[in-house]
This record gives structure tokens, C-alpha cells and sequence, in this order.
């Protein structure tokens, strides 16, 4: 690899969607994940690793400077070179929360009403330059009523579905966590075990 090739690496991420990136020297894990983020439009709080498959059909993570390195050396003989990696997002990143679906959805509620209370009005306008006795027609604000009657139905359904989301994620970390605390009092107690029984040997040693 000359001292000024330009990397090529290629990320697919969960769903089968492959970025074509150009990684420039000096190559490191911070401008390498700049990249991803900007061309995935990741949210900064985003996190996750990017993976890569070794020779032996293994995936290996990447998380700093000197496994990309690593990664790096096993195709730096090609030409161009070219990295394929995998996005792992964490599950943080990859469900949206409540109040951002709630906020989205609201911004769009607001839009389709001001668009829908524009179009009213220039209509109207165009109703009295032409009669101005005729009566104005209230099919416009039906209309503008019953679909912010159901964007507000979607906003309060995606609302549920991101609560629910969450509830799923926070629920998965509990019983992530209790798995963890019960297998670290096990081990604890091996532990125990194996110390008293080394204990009672080293006296039975000295008798």
C-alpha cells in the first residue's frame, strides 16, 4: 500500500445496505467511524463497532486505532485495497425513543394542518372573487379536521409502539443484568469452595 493510496472500505449495515467509503491516511478508528456515521446519517449519540471477516471465517471487532491497523494488514497487498466491514449498532441506537417518534409525528401533524389551512384559504379566496354572496363551503375544514384526526391517531400509535420498543430494551438489560449477578455469585462461591478446600488441605499438609 503506496504512502498515498486512499483506503477503500466497504459497510454493510443490518439491513443489507453496503456504503462505499474512502479513508484517507492517517488511518484511524475516530475518522474511519466519521465516515459511517455521516454516510449512514447516524444520530450523534449513536454508538456501536464496526466487524470485519478473517481468514480463519471469523468476525473480529474493531473498536480502536490498532485493530484497524490489524485489519488493515491483511489487505494492504491488494490493489486497491479494499476493507469489507460489518455496522453493529447497539440497541440504544437502533430503537428510536418516545419522545423523538412523538416529536417527529407532531411536526408532521403541524405541517399537513398548515399546508391543509393554506389550501383552504387560497380556495376560499378564489370562491369570493367570484361570488362574493355565494356561501363558503365547509368541506375544507372537514377535511383539515378529520386528517388532523388521523395523523393524531398515528402519533399516539407510533407513541405506543416506541413505548413498548423501550419497555422490550429495558427489559432484555434487566434480565441481562440479573443473569450476570447470578453467575458472579456462583462464581463467588466456587471460589469459596475452592479456597476452604485448599485451606483444609495446607492443614492436613502440616499434620
Amino acid at each position: 500500500m503506496s504512502s498515498a493510496a486512499m483506503l477503500v472500505v466497504k459497510v454493510t449495515d443490518a439491513n443489507g445496505t453496503t456504503r462505499r467509503l474512502l479513508l484517507d491516511q492517517p488511518y484511524t478508528y475516530a475518522s474511519l467511524w466519521a465516515l459511517v456515521a455521516n454516510r449512514f446519517e447516524l444520530t450523534e449519540t449513536a454508538t456501536g463497532h464496526l466487524k470485519y471477516t478473517d481468514p480463519d471465517g471469523d468476525l473480529i471487532s474493531v473498536n480502536t486505532d490498532a485493530e484497524l491497523a490489524e485489519a488493515l494488514s491483511l489487505v494492504q497487498d491488494q490493489e486497491p485495497p479494499l476493507l469489507r466491514m460489518q455496522l453493529c449498532l447497539s440497541a440504544s441506537s437502533t430503537h428510536s425513543t418516545p419522545a423523538g417518534s412523538v416529536s417527529a409525528w407532531a411536526g408532521a401533524l403541524t405541517n399537513a394542518y398548515n399546508e391543509r389551512e393554506s389550501v383552504a384559504s387560497d380556495d376560499s379566496a378564489v370562491m369570493v372573487s367570484q361570488d362574493d354572496d355565494a356561501p363558503l363551503d365547509s368541506s375544507a375544514h372537514s377535511s383539515q379536521l378529520q386528517d388532523a384526526e388521523h395523523f393524531a391517531r398515528e402519533a399516539q400509535a407510533q407513541q405506543q409502539a416506541s413505548a413498548a420498543a423501550a419497555a422490550g430494551v429495558a427489559e432484555e438489560c434487566r434480565a441481562a443484568a440479573e443473569a450476570a449477578a447470578s453467575e458472579a455469585e456462583r462464581i463467588a462461591k466456587e471460589a469459596l469452595r475452592i479456597a476452604a478446600e485448599a485451606v483444609r488441605a495446607a492443614e492436613a499438609a502440616e499434620e
